[in-house]
């Protein structure tokens, strides 16, 4: 008797929850509501992480003076052959004295010249408010990087007092003048700043103040036969000499050499321009040219050699760098991964002598919402991050299974059931 009360009891419950998936089911393909996303036009870029080294043709500078030195240089900045890339003092003090005399000597030579009535009305208040923002955006970045802003400090007072004399106004600078002149008198009659010599460089280039004993670790004139396993390879610091100044990059051009991962060695092609950027180190974000692809065979790492032409303060000093490669900028109709459906169609294809067949191929698309009506619209894809999918706006009609492909602004169905083409959703 109770066994069959629980038989009785467990087939009412089983009844119930078949009853309850039916309806949930019906409810979903006949009342569920459809999630849209717009469909946008957007450009999407292809990068790549890739760890390398940075390899140019360096010059190491020494100091054959001792001293404290004073650079007459910054990093990333241009020099000469024969040119004074440091000046060696025998004491902070005395090269403190030697930086008062050069700012007292240009804020003279500043001052005398506004004195020259020629000198300020050649130039009208609107070409000068110019030149004050110019220089006071030079101050905030030099500022920021840690480079002497004095110089800076006396240009935007300079061009300040110009606009003072083209606006009529005229300010008395003799008794500044005198005081600079006597000062200038006190500390020439000194020992304080005489140098004891001047570093200079044999070779033209950009200027680093910084050596890290990896200057000579891969040479310049083999750097496209560079494999991954050299590459990859842990290397020790090489060893850096006494009273090292620091080093010229003597060529223009330089080198990223990194590796890749083997399914990422055929999205690199030789001769193709790139964009690198080293976000750990820098915000610039330069062009480059992939010079050699060096891989074992198809499933092995393969390394790249990219051949860059630019240099500023922040890459004259890289070394080991993560870098993101950009391989290829896409612009296309952006749609979500998730709106991609295949469906099986079929159309009339008129051949050249005038006959018409049927074509019939299984091709991806996305439904998209035109009033209450659904409708499959077939996308040829550009590229994919496996989030969004990029396509083309405008692909031949030769290429479309359907009238038209999706746009920009569509409603595309990224949630729903039941979806079909011609589908009215009241």
């Amino acid at each position: 008797m109770i066994n069959s009360r629980i038989r009785k009891i467990t087939a009412t419950v089983a009844a119930l929850l078949i009853f309850t998936f039916l309806g949930y089911q019906i409810y979903r393909v006949n009342f569920a509501k459809q999630v849209t996303e717009e469909a946008l036009y957007k450009t999407v870029s292809e990068k790549i992480q890739a760890t390398g080294y940075a390899i140019r043709s360096e010059n190491v500078i020494t100091n054959p003076y001792g001293g404290v030195l004073q650079y007459a240089v910054s990093d990333g900045g241009r020099v000469s052959s024969n040119g004074t890339v440091a000046t060696a003092y025998s004491s902070v003090a005395t090269a403190g004295t030697k930086d008062q005399l050069d700012s007292l000597k240009n804020e003279k030579q500043l001052l005398t010249d506004l004195q020259n009535p020629g000198n300020s009305y050649a130039d009208s208040l609107e070409t000068v408010g110019q030149q004050i923002s110019k220089q006071m955006i030079s101050l905030l970045n030099n500022s920021e990087s840690g480079t002497s802003i004095t110089a800076d400090k006396q240009q935007l007072q300079y061009l300040l007092n110009k606009r003072q004399i083209i606006a009529g106004k005229s300010p008395d600078f003799s008794s500044r003048l005198s005081e600079i002149e006597t000062k200038i008198t006190q500390l020439s009659g000194t020992s304080n700043g005489q140098a004891l010599g001047t570093v200079t460089t044999d070779k033209a280039g950009f200027f680093s103040s910084h050596v890290d004993g990896y200057e000579n670790l891969f040479p310049i004139n083999s750097v496209t036969t560079l494999t991954a396993d050299d590459l990859e390879k842990e290397y020790p610091k090489g060893t850096v000499q006494d009273h090292t100044v620091g080093k010229v990059v003597n060529d223009f051009f330089w080198y990223f050499a990194c590796t890749v991962p083997a399914k990422d060695a055929n999205r690199f092609k030789l001769e193709n321009t790139v964009t690198l950027s080293f976000p750990f180190a820098s915000a610039d974000e330069i062009p480059a040219t992939i010079v050699a692809i060096n891989q074992q065979d198809e499933n092995s790492d393969a390394a790249i050699i990219l051949k860059c032409d630019r240099m500023n303060a922040n890459l004259v000093n890289l070394r080991k760098e993560t870098a993101e490669v950009t391989v290829n900028q896409y612009s296309g109709i952006q749609v979500s991964q998730k709106a991609i459906h295949f469906e099986t169609l079929t159309k009339d294809v008129k051949q050249a002598d005038g006959t018409v067949t049927k074509q019939t191929q299984k091709v991806p698309g996305v439904y998209v919402m035109y009033g209450t009506e659904m409708r499959f619209c077939q996308i040829v894809q550009l590229y994919g991050d496996g989030t969004y999918v990029y396509c083309d706006p405008s692909p031949s009609a030769d290429a479309l299974m359907t009238d038209d492909t999706v746009k920009q602004y569509d409603q595309v169905i990224i949630e729903g059931t039941d979806l079909y083409d011609g589908k009215v959703i009241d």
